[in-house]
């Protein structure tokens, strides 16, 4: 194995280390990134969570549920589940009034982080029964149906 030393001088326009720099502290990962951290607020408890096998089992015991997806319209043209209800993480305030609020509701988005904030959302405002799918729709794609594209 071979090492090399590379020499680099800082670049003076640098927001960080440069002579005037506009980055002076860490920023909030919420407000940078436009969701929420993984804080406090946002751990789910274990009776909260499904896995896909549990839901693949739960669907073909034919058990009641709604299987509620919250990703934007252009995901769900690349992939779905059959028999979801697409209902956008934007539009949760408006529409959660159609759902009933002790119907088992299974929620999913791409991989688990916006589906999560829903499920909070929608308990804050008194629904019951509510379970994310761990992994979303790319670990339901990969573990349980490979024809489902991945994005």
């Amino acid at each position: 194995m071979e090492f090399k030393k590379l020499n680099l001088r800082k670049n003076p326009e640098c927001v960080i280390c440069g002579p005037n720099p506009t980055i002076t502290e860490l920023i909030d990962y919420e407000e940078f990134c436009g969701v929420a951290a993984f804080g406090d607020e946002m751990l789910l408890s274990p009776d909260d969570v499904i896995s896909v096998q549990q839901f693949d089992q739960l669907r073909r015991n034919a058990e009641s549920h709604i299987l509620l997806d919250v990703r934007e319209p252009h995901e769900r043209e690349i992939s779905s589940i059959g028999g979801s209800i697409l209902i956008p993480k934007a539009q949760i305030d408006k529409m959660n009034r159609d759902l009933n609020k002790e119907d088992l509701i299974i929620i999913y988005c791409k991989a688990g982080i916006r589906s999560a904030e829903v499920l909070i959302k929608l308990r804050q405002k008194g629904f019951a029964n509510l379970k994310n799918l761990a992994g979303g729709i790319n670990a339901w794609a990969k573990e349980i149906d490979n024809s489902i594209p991945t994005y």
